[in-house]
Parts: C-alpha cells; sequence; structure tokens
C-alpha cells in the first residue's frame, strides 16, 4: 500500500542539529530502500512523503523510527490507484443514472 504521509513540525520546540542529520540520514535511506517513493519540503517548513508499507500498523513502525518523531506530527492518507479509482467513479455513476 502507498501512503501520503504529511509532517508538521511542532513550533514549541526545536530539534537538535544531530536529529536534524540523523532524520536527512534517514529520509535517505527510506528512499534509497524503497520504504519511500519521494520526499519534499514545505517552503512554511514541514513536508510530505509516499510510503510504502503492507499495513499502517507497518507504517507506524516506520514512522516511530524516524529521529525527529518526537518534534512532528504526521498525517497519513492511505492512496489507491488513479485508474482504478476512477473506473470504479464511473460504475457508480452508471449505476446512478441507470435507475
Amino acid at each position: 500500500m502507498k501512503f501520503l504521509v504529511t509532517v508538521t513540525p511542532h513550533r514549541v520546540q526545536m530539534p537538535t542539529l544531530a536529529v536534524i542529520e540523523q532524520s536527512i540520514s534517514w529520509i535517505e535511506s527510506k528512499i534509497a530502500d524503497k520504504t519511500a517513493d519521494c520526499a519534499y519540503a514545505f517552503i512554511t517548513g514541514g513536508g510530505v512523503g509516499i510510503f510504502n508499507a503492507d499495513s499502517p500498523d507497518t507504517l507506524r513502525k516506520i514512522l516511530l523510527s524516524y529521529p525527529a518523531y518526537p518534534f512532528v506530527d504526521f498525517k497519513i492518507d492511505p492512496l489507491c490507484d488513479i485508474a482504478s479509482a476512477l473506473e470504479q467513479v464511473k460504475e457508480m455513476i452508471q449505476r446512478a443514472t441507470s435507475a
């Protein structure tokens, strides 16, 4: 499964430089081992990434290992294939308009 993970930093606590450096290495390793497809930062702080995990429980374990975990909040949205989703919408519209 793919998950869109949005990260919002806590403004009250600032991580140390060591935590930031560890977080950079963590993100690079997750992209290298294909746990994450990509990661981007927002200009205003925080960021977003697309992660791969077998289940929400597995994703939670992955995110708990993020070095800056205590300094951020996560918003997680499961993703699905766009072609499959649009086919389902088409079928739903056809059912609704044929009644």
